[in-house]
């Protein structure tokens, strides 16, 4: 999946598989400037037409976005933890099953964490919620923060402070959830 083309560079990371085996890959493609990358592939191989814009999506967000880690909701929505600038922070974003970004979800599709750097890993819970665990640059917020969304993409303010709990240990950067 890596490659160089046309000054490009498109990096997949995360991988799951549809209940209809369908194959969805999440990354980051560009350079300098990245976006988040999404393509869906049937189970025969072939890009799937109906997601995105033959079967790809490239979303910037605020441009130097990544996606790294990626889960599938009940409903078959996607939800992605990454990050995105200017401000160097974790987010949170859904799509629609088409690759649409879900505009319902946290404001416009997104949900920002300016109290982390990056959304390494995501979990969706059995009662919907979005847990994701991320990484932070900051040693007195803590080096790892865990984050807790509603369903609809706000922060679940019964989880840590405002939605986020901080782990404070300088030494620690999560990998995965």
């Amino acid at each position: 999946f890596q490659r160089m083309k046309r000054g490009l560079l498109d990096l997949p990371v995360a991988m799951l598989e549809q209940p209809d085996h369908k194959l969805i890959f999440a990354g980051s493609i560009g350079y300098p400037i990245w976006n988040i990358l999404l393509v869906r592939i049937n189970p025969d191989g072939s890009k799937d037409d109906n997601f995105g814009e033959n079967g790809m999506i490239i979303d910037p967000i605020h441009g130097n976005s990544n996606a790294y880690a990626m889960a599938l909701q009940a409903d078959g929505k996607i939800v992605i933890a990454g990050d995105t600038g200017p401000d160097n922070q974790a987010i949170v974003v859904r799509y629609k099953t088409d690759g649409t970004r879900d505009t319902y979800f946290g404001e416009q599709g997104v949900q920002y964490l300016p109290e982390a750097n990056e959304g390494i890993g995501i979990a969706i819970e059995p009662d919907g919620k979005i847990l994701t665990a991320n990484w932070t640059s900051n040693a007195i917020l803590g080096n790892v923060a865990l984050a807790q969304l509603m369903p609809d993409g706000q922060r679940d303010i019964s989880f840590g402070t405002n939605g986020v709990f901080r782990m404070i240990d300088p030494g620690m950067r999560p990998r995965a959830l």
